[in-house]
């Protein structure tokens, strides 16, 4: 199932994968309590809102996941408001409004990310408004996202905002700066302890003009852990050059990075996604490997599946060979400052 990727790693104060509930978050806290868990119907529906990159969908997905797992219960029924609304259109076009309504009404647990497009649309909140009724007289939990309170919302019915609340809404957010200081030393901890938790924080007048979100905050510090030097030391401007691309969703591609690699050793690109052991083609890739590395937040398996279908043992390898290399080989150095100069202009190339 896609959604794994969000399961809870739940230690010290983390929700999810990416997200810190600081001391404030009590509701968070209750809601992943084992204890609570189990009676989640009783407190449905279970409304998360807050602006953009608050964690709603990370956080819902992964209450859903690990309600089912500890209940054993399943199917799920995930969607989101735009689905639902192309498919209560289709449903209404064909004629079939019993299929639409038995997906959801069969599951053992409904969950809809971003329930803003459902807002303008009073039909579907009646329709959803039997099925929440429904739900809720066998004790099955329903969870919602927006980015407002849906009683906030000037277009929703009353009858189906007055469902909504009739649960538990939390409201979520990017975090203070109190919070961002925790998530920090947090990410710190897990991600890489020999980082300076100072100098990372000295960093973050230059994002300012960013709302850092959680996961920004995990690319920051998985970013001075991959620029970080045998000392601990970092280095500042290339780090706030690549957070800024990140934040401006400028990341150098793949593509553009191969591109720039093969160009620059100039050899065939087909040459250094294949699977020859020539050695100048073995070099090139492991810079190839080594940028896309350090320039994206794409993992070991997906850079091995873009060269090659390689696995992540294998980039590994490669990256931490060629990583030991641009210490002794300048031609190598000088290559490496070359492509990271080119693709991080402010159009990278594609």
């Amino acid at each position: 199932m896609a959604a794994a990727r969000h399961l809870p790693q739940l230690q010290d104060g983390w929700m999810g994968d990416t997200y810190f509930a600081g001391p404030n978050m009590a509701g968070l806290r209750y809601l992943y309590d084992p204890a609570t868990l189990p009676h989640l119907g009783d407190i449905s529906p279970i409304v998360f809102y807050g602006p953009k990159s608050s964690g709603k969908t990370a956080l819902s997905i992964s209450l859903a996941l690990r309600w089912s797992r500890l209940l054993k219960e399943r199917p799920l029924y995930f969607s989101n408001g735009n689905t639902l609304c192309k498919d209560f259109a289709a449903a209404i076009e064909i004629d079939d409004l019993a299929s639409f309504r038995t997906r959801m009404r069969s599951s053992k647990m409904l969950l809809i990310d971003d329930l803003d497009p459902i807002l303008a649309r009073p039909s579907l909140q009646s329709e959803l408004l039997t099925t929440l009724d429904h739900l809720a007289a066998s004790g099955r939990p329903v969870i919602v996202t927006s980015t407002i309170l849906p009683a906030a919302s000037k277009s929703i019915a009353p009858h189906f905002s007055s469902r909504l609340s009739g649960g538990l809404s939390l409201p979520l957010s990017v975090p203070d700066l109190p919070a961002t200081f925790s998530l920090i030393e947090a990410l710190v901890a897990k991600i890489d302890p020999l980082l300076s938790l100072d100098e990372i924080i000295s960093l973050l007048p230059s994002l300012s003009d960013f709302k850092l979100s959680a996961p920004d905050l995990a690319n920051l510090v998985n970013i001075c852990h991959l620029h970080r030097s045998e000392d601990g030391s970092i280095d500042r401007p290339l780090v706030i050059s690549l957070m800024l691309q990140r934040l401006a969703d400028r990341t150098p591609t793949l593509p553009a990075i191969a591109k720039c690699v093969a160009r620059s050793h100039r050899i065939r690109l087909v040459d250094l996604r294949s699977g020859s052991r020539l050695a100048h083609v073995v070099r090139a890739r492991g810079l190839a490997i080594l940028l896309a590395r350090r320039l994206t937040p794409l993992s070991l398996l997906q850079i091995g599946a873009y060269f090659g279908g390689r696995d992540h043992s294998t980039i590994l390898h490669s990256y931490h060979k060629t990583l030991a290399l641009l210490e002794t080989d300048t031609q190598l150095a000088s290559l490496y400052r070359d492509c990271l100069a080119a693709l991080l202009q402010p159009s990278p190339p594609v």
